[in-house]
C-alpha cells in the first residue's frame, strides 16, 4: 500500500486506511527484518564454520611443528652420537698402540735385564710379604 492509496475522508486521511498502511509498513518490515536476520544467523554460522576450521588448520601445523621439531633434535642427537663413537673408537686405538708400546718396551726390559738381577720382572711381591713376615 502507497500513501496515495489512503482514502480522504471529510477532515483528511480516514484512521482505519492511515491503520491499514502502518499494519502494512510493519508487515514489510518484519518481513525484512527477518530476512536480514536470517541472513546474519546464516553468515555467523558460516563464520564460525570457518574459525573451526582454521582452528584445526592451525592444530594440525602446531602437529606438524613439533614433528619437526622433534625430527631435528633426533638429528642433532644421532650426529653428536656419530661423534662420540668416532672419538671413542680413536682413543681406543691410541690406547691399544699405547698398551702394544709399553709391551714391547717391557719385553725389551726383560730380555736386556742380567738374569740374576732381581728386577721388578722377576720380583713377586707376595714372596716378599712372606719372606718379611718370616724374617720379624
Amino acid at each position: 500500500m502507497k500513501t496515495d492509496e489512503l482514502k480522504t475522508g471529510f477532515w483528511g486521511y480516514k484512521k482505519f486506511s492511515v491503520y491499514q498502511y502502518i499494519n502494512t509498513l510493519e508487515e514489510q518490515f518484519s518481513a525484512q527484518l527477518l530476512e536480514k536476520d536470517r541472513e546474519s544467523r546464516e553468515a555467523l554460522e558460516q563464520e564460525q564454520q570457518r574459525v573451526r576450521q582454521l582452528e584445526q588448520e592451525l592444530e594440525d601445523l602446531r602437529r606438524q611443528m613439533e614433528e619437526q621439531q622433534r625430527e631435528q633434535m633426533l638429528a642433532r642427537y644421532d650426529e653428536r652420537l656419530s661423534r662420540l663413537r668416532g672419538q671413542f673408537v680413536s682413543m681406543l686405538r691410541e690406547m691399544e698402540d699405547s698398551a702394544s708400546e709399553l709391551s714391547a718396551a717391557v719385553e725389551e726390559a726383560k730380555t736386556s735385564a742380567p738374569a740374576g738381577n732381581m728386577s721388578l720382572f722377576q720380583r713377586r711381591p707376595e714372596c716378599e710379604t712372606q719372606n718379611q713376615r718370616a724374617q720379624a
